[in-house]
């Protein structure tokens, strides 16, 4: 019997852990009816027309930053290869 009792309380107990916002995401009420219903009508799809990332005022200008940046990258890599390909322009 004391065998026992101690097997028990050896034994790992099992915890009760929730993350924190499950308890609310389970109560909350459903939403997508009314998305559905918003969608069927016509929807807010953006598409190629209205791209997310062009909503803002200053996002242009950042979009046009980021693509220079990206373009002069590529420019700096093709340049190097064909340098590298050649044997021209090494540092001796």
């Amino acid at each position: 019997m004391l065998i026992r009792h101690f097997a028990r309380r050896a034994a790992p107990m099992v915890q009760k852990r929730t993350f924190i916002g499950i308890d609310a995401m389970q109560k909350s009420p459903s939403k997508i009816a009314e998305a559905r219903a918003v969608q069927n009508k016509g929807g807010t799809w953006l598409g190629a027309d209205g791209p997310t990332y062009l909503k803002q005022k200053n996002d242009k200008y950042w979009t046009a930053a980021a693509g220079g940046l990206a373009a002069f990258a590529g420019i700096q890599l093709v340049s190097g290869y064909f340098h590298m390909f050649h044997g021209t322009n090494k540092l001796e």
